[in-house]
């Protein structure tokens, strides 16, 4: 399955320094993940994934704050491209063909270090 990057999410990725990371929701199966992004008190945006196969949170999300994002990278790769990246898991790769699914990987360095692997991501 050929997936690719919406225009907006890809653009929002690379704007996201202008963002401060204001709240995060991880859902209680550990399968879908939320960020709120805030430029200011009257803007703001969520970046949902979802179907979570992995996750690496600096912090916990229940931690409060408003978070400067120094740098953001989202692309999409396969099962060979996560072992690549050093994600050294099974869990993530689908049965059947690994390199025939692909996967989003959002990498976000700043006051917090995220890494996500996921079958979906959207803006709201």
């Amino acid at each position: 399955m050929n997936r690719s990057i919406s225009n907006s999410i890809e653009q929002f990725v690379n704007t996201m320094r202008e963002w401060q990371l204001a709240l995060i929701v991880l859902s209680d199966d550990a399968n879908k993940l939320q960020l709120t992004f805030a430029a200011s008190l009257e803007s703001s945006i969520v970046l949902t994934c979802t179907n979570v196969h992995y996750l690496a949170l600096s912090r916990h999300p229940t931690d409060q704050g408003n978070w400067l994002v120094g740098e953001a990278r989202l692309h999409l790769t396969n099962g060979t491209g996560l072992q690549e990246l050093g994600f050294g898991f099974s869990s993530a790769q689908p049965t059947g063909d690994a390199d025939a699914t692909q996967f989003y990987h959002l990498h976000i360095e700043g006051d917090v270090v995220l890494d996500v692997v996921s079958d979906d991501i959207s803006l709201e």
